[in-house]
């Protein structure tokens, strides 16, 4: 069981330097081995949607960033993906709806990173519209 979860991890770090680096195919080929193996965590499946997103794969990517959510349904990283996602593909409706949960989720937070403090900004921005 280690020695698959060790290797798990190092795919995991090989897909995250790929999608660092643009390579969304190979970053997705290596999170789909992860998930195949069924030891994916809520990073993991984030990881995929990002990747899929980046190779247009509409329909993977809103599973991947669901499965993340329904793994870690405070995740707001995740959340926030999901609603600027469905803001892509023109459901501004359902997109809008998310966000709301999103700012509601992080009222009161502190010591957010910088990316879903942006998010969150978004958020608030369409939310606005």
């Amino acid at each position: 069981m280690t020695d698959a979860i060790d290797e798990n991890q190092a795919l995991t770090q090989q897909a995250v330097t790929a999608l660092q680096a643009g390579e969304s195919k190979k970053a997705r080929e290596l999170f789909e081995k992860v998930v195949a193996s069924g030891l994916a965590d809520t990073s993991v499946w984030l990881g995929l949607a990002f990747a899929c997103a980046q190779s247009d794969d509409k329909t993977r990517t809103l599973d991947a960033v669901n499965t993340s959510i329904e793994l870690d349904p405070q995740n707001l990283r995740a959340i926030i993906f999901k609603a600027d996602h469905l803001l892509h593909l023109g459901d501004s409706r359902n997109a809008i709806e998310i966000y709301q949960q999103a700012l509601q989720l992080a009222s009161g937070s502190s010591n957010l990173p910088g990316d879903v403090q942006q998010g969150l900004k978004r958020a608030q921005e369409n939310c606005i519209r």
